[in-house]
């Protein structure tokens, strides 16, 4: 039981990092290299907020703040030129902009390892099924749940939903029925950054906080967006669950086999399906 979950908790980490991927392709039509970059930003604000304020919990509203309004300077820096120009040329900005953030978190938190106590109220575990869970990690799989079921309410049933669902459809469609396509993919992009940073916090008592930790997450959330489908963040769900369900179990069973079953699991899925678990087929013709 204790080993499903840390796999819920990969998967719900998981889910926060691929859902803004997913979103932010959807609408703005790009791979975003500096994603995992917020996850960083993210975990080392909570420990500055920790070590200033003795409080855990204000490192949510701090951490998403921060990186949405970086996630917005980014989007009018360097995607906003660009939107109509080859996908080479966004892939460039967003790695550049990537090493930018890094090069700043070095100078200002260095290279050493930062480590976050968990809070107090969820110092404990609870005996379950002959296994001892630990009531921090119960949290952020309740934490991660609550933000598939909020993501999925917004997309599927307010005007909010409706309007990024027709965007990453068709944009121009809808900037000619008024919507400001402008505002909304700077909002999308920041957004979809502040998830990232909170995901950062979720994870930083229960891992070293390290200039590197987002990189181990790029990857991964790379890989859920493309095999959920691109633009579906039912999939995302799906795929985020199973992905950390396999590193767990993996990490338990045959560890140094975990790399080579996920990733040539997923080229086998991808040829099979290269539109992905949920993904659409598109006329071409």
């Amino acid at each position: 039981m204790g080993t499903a979950l840390i796999g819920l908790v990969l998967g719900m980490v998981l889910f926060l990092l691929s859902s803004g991927v997913t979103i932010i392709f959807g609408v703005l039509g790009v791979i975003n290299f500096a994603h995992a970059t917020y996850f960083t930003l993210g975990a080392f604000l909570t420990f500055s907020t920790v070590q200033l304020t003795g409080s855990y919990w204000l490192a949510f509203p701090v951490a998403a703040l921060v990186a949405g309004s970086v996630g917005a300077v980014q989007e009018v820096l360097t995607f906003r030129p660009i939107y109509r120009h080859a996908h080479f040329y966004q892939l460039i900005a967003s790695l550049g902009f990537s090493v930018f953030m890094l090069a700043i978190l070095h100078s200002i938190w260095g290279l050493d390892y930062k480590n976050v106590p968990q809070p107090e109220i969820f110092s404990s575990s609870i005996a379950f099924a002959g296994s001892q869970l630990s009531t921090f990690r119960l949290f952020v799989v309740a934490v991660g749940f609550t933000a598939c079921v909020a993501i999925l309410y917004v997309i599927d049933r307010t005007r909010v939903g409706l309007v990024i669902r027709a965007a990453s459809t068709n944009a121009d469609m809808i900037a000619c029925l008024g919507v400001d396509v402008v505002r909304l993919r700077t909002w999308v992009l920041a957004v979809g950054s502040a998830a990232a940073a909170v995901a950062g916090v979720i994870v930083a008592p229960i891992m070293a906080v390290q200039l590197d930790m987002g990189g181990a997450m790029l990857l991964d959330s790379f890989l859920v967006a493309v095999l959920a489908g691109l633009g579906s963040i039912r999939g995302a769900i799906v795929v985020s669950i199973l992905i950390g369900m396999a590193r767990a179990y993996g990490q338990l069973i045959a560890p140094e086999w975990i790399q080579i079953v996920i990733y040539g699991g997923a080229l086998a899925f991808l040829m099979i399906r290269p539109a992905g678990l949920f993904g659409r087929k598109v006329r071409t013709a």
